[in-house]
């Protein structure tokens, strides 16, 4: 798994963007690969990574509110390591981001969009943002 230490907005320290993944849509391994990358991957967790995406927090807010730059198909773990990330341990289910923007319509940027259904974080009204030729 690649990952990252906040790194804090230069004009405001209550502003912060997270890495939660830098590989291309699919992550890594790649279901049904078997290079030596995705091979060595599936024996070690630690070299894994997980789908392009970025968290924006802003701790201005009371609690913290997190925009997240797409929803990948990893956004379980995602959500899972920036609450580790932001110190979050006396909560039973995470709250949800404030919102998602969207980038573009490929899997890797809304295939997490279904880990926010009723049958995961059940999430309602989140606002989610994409360009007019992502929706229309």
């Amino acid at each position: 798994m690649v990952e990252s230490e906040p790194m804090e907005a230069s004009n405001s320290p209550r502003l912060s963007a997270v890495v939660l993944g830098v590989m291309q849509d699919a992550g890594l391994p790649h279901a049904g690969c078997r290079c030596r990358r995705c091979v060595r991957a599936y024996d070690d967790p630690q070299v894994a990574g997980y789908a392009a995406c970025l968290a924006l927090v802003d701790r201005r807010r009371t609690p913290p509110a997190v925009w997240l730059v797409d929803a990948t198909p990893d956004i379980k773990y995602q959500l899972n390591f920036l609450a580790e990330t932001l110190g979050v341990t006396d909560e039973r289910r995470l709250r949800p981001p404030a919102g998602i923007l969207l980038t573009h319509a490929h899997m890797g940027h809304v295939g997490g969009l279904m880990h926010l259904g009723n049958e995961a974080m059940a999430v309602r009204d989140l606002p989610v943002y994409a360009s007019p030729g992502l929706v229309g």
